[in-house]
Parts: structure tokens; sequence; C-alpha cells
């Protein structure tokens, strides 16, 4: 995270930037367990996503030329930095949120409230992970309301911090970052030896997402699905994955020929953030 936080400069490409801290991670990752064979890669590929857009926002090669303000950082840009590895199937993600400057200012105003509220609430819903009979997911839902109720600002409805397991970083248990008449979750108190990622995403606005015209580039083989291709660079294409990255979620930047990988799908953003 510090190595894709020192390139996240004004008039960077976004697409270096998650290229170069992806690398570094597979690079180091080479440097340790090398005694014993450990299935060892990315548990989730670097992803930059600037201002109103949530997150998973990581461009590819032939989109990287683009001058739109998603593809290159600006001065003054909120960026969500999202990144994950793992070793032998045990996973550690992790994401910072940096206002992008070629300067130190002090960050004041809406930018500000929603990280302060952000970072807070994270602190919160770690505190609130004890094991006793009050404390459930719901708890922690609640304790990120009042937070970002102090600071006039709003959780992201659709977000959900999922249990992981070996394998799997998007597990059924989930605690759901903004409840809501239509989205809830069942109660469920916390258990000795859970882990979960924490997702929590702030917005200035209403926090409802909606969808843009930016193309999706992250995806994540679908277990439950048996597939049976008739394309050959279908069938080459699941191998790779199923090779390489297994259960876990990846990006068409660590592909060699991301032409031949296209799929237009749509990435879920908010009016600002």
């Amino acid at each position: 995270m510090k190595f894709a936080i020192g390139l996240s400069k004004p008039g960077e490409k976004i697409y270096d930037i998650c290229f170069k801290t992806d690398q570094h991670i597979k690079d180091s990752l080479s440097k340790v367990y090398q005694k014993q064979k450990h299935f060892k890669g990315l548990a989730f590929p670097t992803s930059i996503s600037v201002n109103e857009i949530c997150g998973n926002y990581s461009p590819s090669a032939e989109e990287s030329s683009d001058p739109s303000e998603y593809r290159v950082l600006s001065e003054g840009d909120v960026a969500k930095i999202d990144l994950g590895v793992h070793i032998n199937g045990f996973s550690a993600v992790v994401a910072h949120t940096v206002v992008v400057s070629s300067s130190q200012e002090v960050v004041t105003g809406k930018k500000a409230d929603v990280i302060l509220a952000a970072y807070n609430a994270l602190q919160a819903a770690i505190r609130t992970m004890y094991l006793k009979p009050e404390n459930t997911n719901n708890t922690v839902t609640a304790a990120t309301k009042k937070i970002c109720d102090s600071y006039k600002v709003t959780p992201i409805e659709g977000v959900l911090s999922h249990r992981m397991r070996r394998d799997i970083i998007d597990g059924p248990e989930v605690i759901i970052n903004q409840a809501t008449f239509e989205q809830k979750v069942e109660e469920r108190p916390f258990e000795f030896g859970d882990v979960f990622g924490l997702d929590v995403i702030v917005s200035s606005g209403e926090g409802k997402p909606k969808e843009t015209e930016l193309r999706t580039t992250v995806y994540k083989r679908a277990i439950e699905t048996t597939y049976k291709l008739k394309t050959e660079s279908g069938r080459k294409l699941l191998a790779v994955v199923e090779q390489n990255f297994h259960t876990f979620p990846f990006s068409f930047n660590s592909f060699d020929n991301e032409t031949s990988l296209k799929m237009k799908q749509k990435i879920v953003s908010f009016k600002f953030f």
C-alpha cells in the first residue's frame, strides 16, 4: 500500500500505478516461503477509484492513453486504493483513501469529512467486534451510521463486508454498510476465529450507487458454476484463471493480451465521493 500511495501523484496514469503495484506484490511474494511450494498471488488486483467512483476500478492498457479524469490522477482527486495478497489461500486485503496532491496542504471540507467518517467508522467496527452477546453484525452497521451522522455524511448502500475463509474473500456471512428497508442482512453474532474484510465506504451525497459507462475489468470465477465453453479461446482463458487465480478476483491487467479478453460490463458509481 505504501508503494501504491507513493506513486499516486497528479498526472500519473491509474493503469501504470495499478500495474506497477501488482508487479511489486508479485516480486515481494517471490522472496518469501521459498523452501515449500505455496500457491501465492494477488487476493485482489490493485484498483484506484477516484471521486464518485465507488471502487474496483482498474483500467486496462488500451484505456490508459485516454485523458479522462477517471484514468489520470489530478490535483485534489479523492483516490481510493484497494489491493490484496494471499499465501496458500489465506488472504489479507487493505484499502486506503488519499487526496492526490503535489503539496502537503491540509485537507478540509467534505473531502475531510468523508475520509474521517470512514476511518473512525472502521475503528469503531474493530472495537465492536468482541465476543459479547450484544455485539453482532448489525451493531457494526449501527455504529457506522452513528459516526457518519456526526460528520453529516452517508454510508453507501449495497456495500458488504464479507467473512473470509481460506480461498474465499467473499463468504456468505456479511456486515452491511448501510441498512435500508429494501436492503437488510440476517443478524449474526461474532464467533471466535471470525475473519472479516471490513469494507466501509462513505458518501457526501445520498449514498445511492448508480451505474456508469465505465468498463469493468475486475472479475472472479463463479466457483458454484460449471462451465461448458464451446470456443478454444474461452477454454484457454478459464484454464489460465483456474491455474493463476483460482477463486480470487483478477484484473485484465494480469493478462498478456488484453484485447482478446474484452467483456463490456458496467461499474458502479454514485454522484459524488
